[in-house]
């Protein structure tokens, strides 16, 4: 069985799930971008990692190519590459399939909405996470019925910890990052607007006097630098980024972890923190959110911008150790199936699905 994926850059998340995709079917990736500088919204470069193992990549697009694969998916159709597939292969009626990795309705003008009807016009089907995704890709103009469903995730299922981290342990972890605080608010990411920083900054000028708030992933801009200054801040703790070995014991140190995005359209760091039991509170606007949290079982969701909801959340966690205790268990065993092995073998299921239906319509 011969794939291909059209995928914009070798992240570390995807290039695991092609090394794992790869032990079970003749694998080809195409990248569009060679590096982060050609996203629209920059990543750092350490973002990126691991080489191709098991299968065979190479960056941009060799058109006649593609009549070669038994099964070609795109993921997206919203870039250049993505756009120009698309058309072509709609042209030459060769069948592919569109994988999302989440999606938010919005408005996004007639001209615009017009090209999305047109490129999801000729899909054979569809790759999604979730029901919202499909919903979305429906939006877009999507009008089959042809669903494949896998869980979307950045875990590996040996990143998952079998029990929540003892007291003890976070303890020294906390000694060894030089966290001051009793109890610590986490948050990692891109310290852009949509993530919603501001929010946790002016939200933690309510949390428990106790709780020092960590905030992953660069150096403040000076907006948000003059914010701490405004709200007279002290328990506001900025960290560059970090790998993925030494953001672990952040994660393992906390004891809750925030996403205030204002828009997500999905949020690996959702998962990546149950992964380390961590109860999770996050906004309605992320889907992962959305997807994986239950109100009051494993974290919360709030409304975007609610500042008081977002900080009452927060204190209820922090004050409650049964109830901290409780979420951290529920969220190791929510996060269980939702690791690059099962998403794989998702996959294959599918494939399996389409070969049987192309040898009874041939």
């Amino acid at each position: 069985m011969k794939v291909l994926f059209l995928t914009n850059l070798a992240s570390r998340y995807r290039v695991d799930f092609f090394n794992e995709l790869g032990k079970l079917c003749e694998l080809t990736v195409w990248y569009e971008y060679r590096d982060a500088s050609m996203e629209t919204e920059k990543r750092d470069d350490k973002w990126f990692g691991l080489e191709a193992e098991n299968f065979t990549q190479s960056y941009g697009v060799s058109f006649g190519e593609y009549k070669n694969f038994d099964i070609v998916i795109i993921c997206g159709f919203s870039t250049k590459m993505q756009i120009l597939s698309i058309l072509y292969l709609s042209a030459l009626k060769i069948p592919f399939y569109i994988e999302a990795d989440g999606g938010v309705i919005r408005d996004t003008g007639l001209l615009k909405r017009t090209l999305k009807k047109l490129l999801l016009k000729n899909p054979a089907g569809c790759f999604t996470p979730n029901g919202a995704t499909d919903d979305f890709l429906r939006y877009c103009g999507y009008s089959g019925e042809v669903f494949y469903r896998y869980p979307f995730t950045s875990l590996k299922s040996a990143d998952i910890l079998h029990a929540p981290v003892a007291d003890s342990e976070k303890t020294q972890l906390k000694q060894r990052l030089s966290m001051k605080e009793e109890k610590t608010v986490l948050f990692v990411g891109s310290l852009i607007h949509r993530k919603g920083v501001d929010i946790l900054i002016r939200a933690a000028a309510k949390f428990d006097s106790s709780a020092g708030v960590y905030i992953v992933g660069g150096q403040p801009t000076e907006e948000l630098s003059e914010l701490c200054r405004q709200l007279k801040l002290s328990n506001i703790h900025f960290i560059d980024f970090k790998e993925k070995e030494v953001l672990a014991d952040y994660f393992k140190a906390s004891d809750v972890f925030v996403l205030p995005t204002r828009t997500d359209i999905w949020g690996l760091v959702v998962g990546e923190a149950m992964s380390f039991a961590l109860p999770v509170v996050t906004t309605d606007m992320c889907v992962a959110g959305v997807e994986l949290i239950e109100n009051g079982v494993n974290g919360f969701i709030f409304p975007v911008d609610d500042t008081a909801a977002l900080s009452d959340s927060v204190n209820r966690i922090l004050r409650d150790r049964d109830l901290q205790e409780s979420m951290a268990a529920a969220n190791l065993r929510k996060i269980s199936a939702y690791t690059i092995e099962n998403m794989a073998a998702a996959h294959i299921t599918a494939f399996e699905k389409i070969m049987e239906e192309k040898k009874r319509g041939g």
